[in-house]
């Protein structure tokens, strides 16, 4: 009976998309009152697959956004609450997902939720194709597929990185090859996934593997420092130093390259020739040193963590 009673509180399609869509409203009493109701409906076992569904299916991609995020903050929790068969479907759909939706901030999110879903299905046992379906991906000749199925890769590998050992020698390859890619895009995600891989290696097998991708993150650093892409900089020189922290082995017999590289980067006369060119931007940057010593001196005294930042639909109000 009380199954009977949640499922005839779940809204329907039409009236779920109109719930998301107040929370994007510039009102306050709307999303108050939308999440209060998202509150209710997010304690129903069937609303996974039900908000799932609206980030399939909308015709809002703000909305496939925020129902994207929704599920996978809120909904996640109730997956093993969720029959075998609707699971199949919902991890059927997300690759679908993954596959085809046009927008890139959308397909981020879905990413980040197919991620949720796969770090208690793969332990599991319950998603056991799943890493030959994102290999798939990781080839395409589509820029938006490689680049989504290395994200995925780099997030499971930072939390169940000890599940994907086997895989281990594979996915070094793909994020190698994804330092020289052609879309910008790509070669972030890879050095995203090279700096969550390598925490993981331990045996001399393992970090033999792993310091064959210290090459090409020096690559893609002074590639970014020519085009002037500072966060990606940054992003190299915090997993370099991670590296480091982790184990030396992995740097050690490059390290005459990695010297040579940064004693490079801060005599660049680009840098210098880019710092004296380039107005100072508003916010955090306008107070730092430009490029060359910002990406090299400052960091090697402090590698903060960085964090991923939010899409502008993932700053609505509800929590």
């Amino acid at each position: 009976m009380a199954t009977d009673g949640a499922a005839a509180v779940l809204p329907s399609p039409e009236e779920l998309d109109a719930i998301l869509g107040s929370l994007l409203l510039p009102d306050s009493a709307a999303i108050k009152a939308a999440e209060e109701r998202l509150k209710q409906i997010s304690k129903i076992p069937r609303s996974t697959p039900a908000i799932i569904e609206r980030a399939a299916q909308s015709t809002s991609p703000q909305v496939r956004q925020l129902a994207a995020v929704i599920a996978r903050r809120k909904c996640v929790r109730h997956w093993t609450l969720v029959g075998a068969e609707e699971q199949k479907r919902i991890k059927e759909m997300l690759l679908h997902m993954i596959a085809h939706e046009p927008e890139h901030l959308v397909r981020r999110s879905t990413a980040d939720l197919l991620s949720a879903i796969a770090k208690l299905a793969y332990p599991a046992g319950q998603w056991p194709d799943l890493m030959q379906s994102l290999f798939g991906y990781s080839q395409s000749p589509h820029s938006e597929h490689r680049e989504a199925a290395i994200l995925i890769f780099a997030s499971l590998t930072d939390t169940i990185g000890d599940q994907l050992r086997e895989h281990f020698k594979t996915l070094i390859q793909i994020f190698v090859a994804g330092m020289s890619d052609t879309a910008q895009p790509v070669r972030v995600a890879s050095v995203r996934g090279v700096g969550a891989l390598l925490q993981w290696l331990a045996s001399p097998e393992e970090v033999e593997v792993g310091a064959s991708a210290i090459p090409p993150l020096l690559t893609v650093a002074g590639q970014c420092i020519a085009a002037g892409d500072e966060d990606t900089v940054s992003q190299v020189y915090d997993t370099l130093i991670e590296v480091v922290g982790v184990s030396f082995e992995l740097v050690e017999k490059h390290l005459q390259v990695l010297v040579a590289h940064l004693l490079q980067v801060l005599s660049s006369p680009l840098s210098a020739g880019s710092r004296a060119a380039r107005p100072a931007r508003p916010g955090p940057l306008a107070t730092q040193p430009a490029l060359s010593a910002r990406g090299v001196a400052p960091r090697c005294r402090s590698a903060a963590p960085r964090t991923r930042q939010s899409s502008p639909y993932e700053t609505a109000r509800w929590r």
